[in-house]
């Protein structure tokens, strides 16, 4: 989804775009929360760990549907773009390829959203670290951020890897085959057309 202008974040609102396992809308109010910084690693590594998607400061919702949109005033500007790059850099391991934080200004420039946009990653699975005790996996089910396990993600990564040999002539990131419960990589096809698989011990 490419978000470049108010014209685009307007067709979100009149479009009724539901939040769901792509895309999250916060209000500019979020900021001031006391528990941002966990919210955000949470939200990010969450996406991180399914397939991607948008996160947009700036829009009101209702029923997770948007609603209007709370602009950032330019001249009330804290730094958000520099905190959210900060605490993404620094509360998430392993790192996360290619996440970019944009503002996106309304017409008349005096205002402003901030979109994040999370690729869905191929280094999986990304933990938050809250603090030296405090390490969680989160994924992105529908419109709500669960909390998870390093086993679940991998599971879910293993249905990924089998179309993995039809796109790529090297093996696959490992993943946990539940139903074997081992560790395991998906190789490409040989000259043969036989798919090569490796345990991991």
């Amino acid at each position: 989804m490419d978000i470049k202008n108010e014209k685009d974040i307007n067709l979100l609102i009149e479009s009724k775009t539901q939040e769901d396992t792509n895309i999250e809308y916060k209000s500019r109010k979020t900021f001031s929360e006391r528990d941002f910084d966990k919210e955000l690693a949470k939200d990010v590594s969450a996406m991180a760990n399914a397939d991607g998607g948008i996160i947009i400061y700036g829009i009101e919702e209702e029923g997770h549907f948007p609603k209007t949109i709370d602009w950032i005033n330019v001249n009330e500007d804290k730094g958000y773009k520099e905190r959210i790059e900060q605490i993404i850099g620094s509360k998430i391991f392993r790192k996360i390829e290619d996440v970019k934080v944009e503002k996106v200004l309304s017409d008349d420039k005096s205002k402003f959203v901030i979109i994040i946009n999370i690729p869905k990653s191929d280094t999986t699975p990304h933990q938050v670290h809250f603090d030296s005790e405090q390490r969680r996996y989160y994924r992105r089910y529908g419109s709500t951020t669960s909390q998870t396990t390093i086993n679940a993600i991998y599971s879910t990564r293993c249905d990924i890897n089998k179309e993995w040999k039809t796109i790529s002539k090297k093996p696959s990131p490992p993943c946990y085959d539940e139903s074997a419960g081992v560790m395991r990589t998906y190789n490409s096809k040989d000259d043969f057309g036989n798919i090569e698989t490796n345990y991991l011990d």
